[in-house]
């Protein structure tokens, strides 16, 4: 969705896609924990200590969504009209999404999430 905006943002038409709004969801908005969790568990950027501070349980009881399809159901939608307005040929998959963010968080200087607690120690 970040490439979308970005996308309409950069275009020379400074109107490109002005008064459009899309149902970007596609396959990887909202996704299930354990789907990230999955995915996380294969990536080549984290460390095995990393790895083991995963998550091995999940919550099983999931809050009724405030739009869309209640889990395990994906909410259904056409996703051809925003492509074809911004001249994408796809959006990223929840892979690639994943993959991406974690590998320009460690080129950005992430070593771990205590660097960021907010809670004085």
């Amino acid at each position: 969705m970040a490439n979308a905006h970005a996308k309409a943002a950069t275009s020379d038409d400074e109107w490109l896609g002005w008064g459009s709004r899309f149902l970007l969801i596609h396959s990887s908005s909202s996704p299930m924990t354990h789907e990230i969790v999955d995915i996380l568990k294969k990536s080549p950027h984290l460390s095995v200590e990393m790895k083991n501070l995963l998550p091995t349980e999940i919550e099983s009881n999931i809050p009724a969504p405030v739009n869309g399809a209640p889990p395990p159901s994906s909410t259904q939608f056409d996703i051809f009209p925003s492509l074809n307005l911004l001249g994408l040929s796809k959006y990223f998959t929840l892979e690639e999404m994943v993959d991406t963010s974690i590998g320009t968080m460690f080129e950005n200087g992430f070593e771990s999430t205590s660097k960021y607690d907010m809670v004085p120690k």
